[in-house]
């Protein structure tokens, strides 16, 4: 029993050693600037309508290559990436605007600079028809990413 307790005290004290001196490093992982935004798709649910819904989501890398992924919205038919309108001057470089669409009904979402953050905004627009003065929407803030991760 006196040998058993006396290695146990010699392991105690070898592990004890070796962590003191530096021979186990925990390691790190530095955060850094985001640097680009992907935006990725999933199908969503159907609606009401049997109109089928589109799961939108971000994915902001950092310098060294980390991912940070947010379900921005879930919206009625399918997006894609268009060109920024003249008024998007305030788009994040290395960022896209969105357009997601169906039934006449739409949304519009963009990444901006935020003041300590930066910010995914919606949009909604409608179709205008002739005999019909769609409403004017503003641009929203639905989600929101640290500038460095």
């Amino acid at each position: 029993m006196k040998r058993i307790a006396i290695v146990l005290v010699i392991v105690i004290l070898a592990i004890a050693t070796y962590v003191g001196i530096g021979g186990y490093k925990s390691t790190t992982i530095k955060q850094a600037p985001l640097v680009s935004f992907t935006w990725r798709y999933q199908e969503g649910a159907l609606n009401l309508d049997g109109i089928p819904g589109t799961k939108i989501f971000l994915d902001a890398m950092n310098a060294n290559g980390k991912v940070l992924s947010k379900e921005i919205d879930e919206v009625d038919g399918s997006c894609n990436d268009i060109l920024p309108s003249e008024e998007d001057t305030d788009i994040v470089a290395g960022s896209s605007k969105i357009q997601c669409y169906a039934a006449g009904l739409g949304q519009w979402f963009k990444i901006t600079k935020g003041e300590n953050s930066y910010l995914v905004l919606r949009k909604t627009f409608e179709e205008a028809l002739p005999d019909y003065t769609s409403p004017s929407y503003q641009y929203e803030s639905v989600a929101e990413f640290p500038t460095v991760y």
